[in-house]
């Protein structure tokens, strides 16, 4: 009897230093969103004047010339963070870890060149980035994801609202 408590005692703990982790990973993921939003000139969500930032004039584009190139890219780079992953980590999913993060070094680039469609690609990131956090037994991360894929789709549809305005 006295080896099942035990064993019971040490699987709370467990479930217990669990939950406080995924806890403080969430406070810092969300603190961080807080600060980066505090931070920006504007101090809101969405500018005054919505189609500048800070003065200057917001251009969207669509890329949908270069797919083909963006698909090439984004498959060297798979290969090569699952090769890392496996090779020097011992993630239990390199495949979808690999996924995720070459899905998300290609919409920083797109971002970057204010592509409409990296709006698209953050939220299939956020969305399997959801699924892999629920796999892991990180809840608190796995529901600020789900937050970030629903900031996504107004992402998107604000963008969306500026090309139709400037056309």
């Amino acid at each position: 009897v006295a080896g099942d408590l035990s064993d019971s005692a040490a699987l709370h703990h467990k479930n217990l230093t669990t939950i406080n982790n995924n806890l403080v990973i969430f406070i810092f993921n969300l603190s961080d969103l807080w600060i980066c939003h505090l931070l920006k000139p504007s101090g809101s969500l969405f500018p005054k004047n919505e189609s500048s930032v800070s003065g200057i004039a917001v251009s969207v584009f669509r890329c949908h010339k270069i797919w083909l190139r963006i698909i090439g890219i984004y498959i060297v780079l798979q290969l090569a963070i699952v090769w890392t992953l496996i090779r020097f980590t011992d993630s239990t999913v390199p495949w979808s870890d690999a996924f995720t993060t070459a899905l998300s070094v290609i919409g920083m680039w797109m971002l970057a060149r204010k592509y409409i469609e990296q709006w698209w690609v953050w939220f299939v990131v956020d969305m399997v980035s959801v699924a892999l956090y629920i796999y892991k037994d990180l809840h608190f991360t796995a529901a600020l994801y789900a937050l970030y894929a629903v900031i996504a789709i107004f992402g998107y549809r604000k963008w969306r609202e500026l090309m139709t305005r400037r056309r």
